[in-house]
């Protein structure tokens, strides 16, 4: 496995990091054309069938939720920046413009922060409905969050670089197992691109486990598509090879061509990966217990008719891209910690640099009065009509340098003008309306 030569200087690797990120960045545009199928990996709550529920009659689609709130924190303060000292965001208007906009879900849990202090909770409905457990939702519920499994794993994969004084445009050839076959232009994938989504990496599918992600370096990418954006959950899926590999937990020269070989590998990589998010080997020693299996506490998905509840089971053949389970809480806390310079190798010129990279969140930016957001979304689900049969749970984390942190779990889909829509979209529009 190769080393780094020499002592390089960990500001060397952030200078890198924002060397193109003046202003956000948005990745090329894509040029894969092929339609992206999403796996059904759900798992029925009682292990059987799909269940109706008589206990539990759900309120009229257009009775807007009412939040059980708890407030502490000052939000007269405005954020930091050159910003107008008239220009802040209503947080009593945003809850409002959100109960509108989630309108017919079954339950939520919201915290809006400002800075280090200033904090606001709300909750509706249940994470889990009578009858199914009878869990009201609170900002400690943790919920299978989806892709926002991405925004830690890029931090952990950034300080792993620092450490280890390695550029992110270096090429992770060296970094994959031996035994794996490289197809052609794996020579040019740099850990910039996996963490940008501009690897060329084009298929239907959206799974990551070990064959998965051995299959697609064997077939390797076409130029036609390298160096362009296409969100595929396989290029977060190699970072937790390469955080392994990197911090020298298993060898790439240990034999990866038998199955005892590949379980070791597979096994190996999933605990170490989730050992160095949540034990403190790279983020902060208080670990936060996240966890890439479901809790009886967790929170379920449901459909748009408050039935056909859902868990999701053990996802760690997704983690990195997916796979763990959190709460509002501890996402609030994740993104504080990182904005505020706490996680080691990251100082918060880094975590600025970081976002305009698009490293962990998701293009485009929503440019505001108030700051600039970045944001990292995410939902599961299971096959069917939405609305209708589909059980769906959506996440979303709203970032912003000048202070402003917003995270939302819903666990179904909001029916947005009789159709399943977006969480990021309602936030956003939330928030847009409650900026003066």
């Amino acid at each position: 496995m190769p080393r780094v030569i020499g002592a390089l200087a960990l500001a060397f690797v952030f200078v890198c990091v924002s060397s193109q990120s003046a202003t956000a960045q948005q990745p090329p545009p894509a040029t894969c054309t092929l339609p992206r199928l999403y796996v059904d990996n759900s798992v029925i709550l009682d292990g059987t069938a799909p269940q109706e529920t008589d206990a539990w009659t759900p309120p009229p689609d257009t009775t807007p939720p009412v939040w059980r709130t708890a407030q502490s924190g000052d939000f007269t303060a405005q954020p930091q920046g050159e910003l107008s000292a008239d220009i802040s965001l209503d947080v009593d208007r945003f809850f409002n413009e959100l109960a509108q906009g989630l309108t017919g879900v079954n339950g939520a849990a919201v915290r809006v922060r400002f800075l280090e202090a200033a904090t606001r909770d709300g909750a509706f409905g249940y994470a889990q409905n009578p009858g199914d457990g009878n869990r009201v939702w609170t900002t400690r519920t943790p919920m299978h969050v989806a892709s926002i499994s991405k925004f830690p794993a890029a931090i952990t994969m950034l300080q792993t670089l620092a450490a280890h004084g390695v550029n992110p445009d270096t090429t992770i050839e060296a970094y994959l197992p031996d035994d794996w076959a490289q197809g052609p232009n794996v020579d040019r994938i740099t850990f910039r691109d996996l963490m940008r989504m501009t690897s060329g990496i084009c298929r239907t599918g959206s799974t990551a486990d070990w064959d998965t992600l051995q299959a697609l370096i064997a077939q390797g990418v076409t130029g036609a598509h390298f160096g362009h954006y296409r969100y595929d959950n396989a290029n977060y899926g190699l970072l937790r090879v390469l955080v392994t590999t990197m911090n020298d937990k298993i060898d790439t020269s240990t034999p990866a061509n038998t199955p005892d070989t590949i379980r070791f590998w597979e096994r190996g990589v999933i605990r170490f990966f989730g050992d160095a998010q949540n034990t403190g080997i790279l983020f902060p020693v208080d670990a936060y217990g996240i966890s890439l299996q479901a809790r009886p506490e967790d929170a379920v998905s449901y459909n748009t008719n408050f039935d056909r509840p859902m868990s999701w089971g053990d996802l760690s053949d997704m983690s990195a891209s997916a796979g763990l389970h959190m709460s509002v809480d501890q996402v609030d806390r994740i993104a504080l910690d990182f904005m505020s310079g706490r996680l080691a190798h990251i100082a918060p010129s880094d975590a600025n640099a970081i976002l305009q990279n698009f490293y962990g969140v998701d293009p485009p930016v929503l440019s505001t009065p108030i700051g600039d957001f970045y944001v990292k979304d995410g939902a599961w689900g299971n096959a069917g009509s939405c609305p209708g049969t589909a059980s769906q749970q959506q996440t979303v984390v709203f970032i912003s340098p000048s202070g402003w942190i917003i995270t939302v779990f819903i666990n179904s889909p909001p029916n947005v003008g009789g159709h399943c829509g977006s969480l990021r979209q309602v936030v956003s529009t939330a928030l847009l309306a409650s900026i003066h």
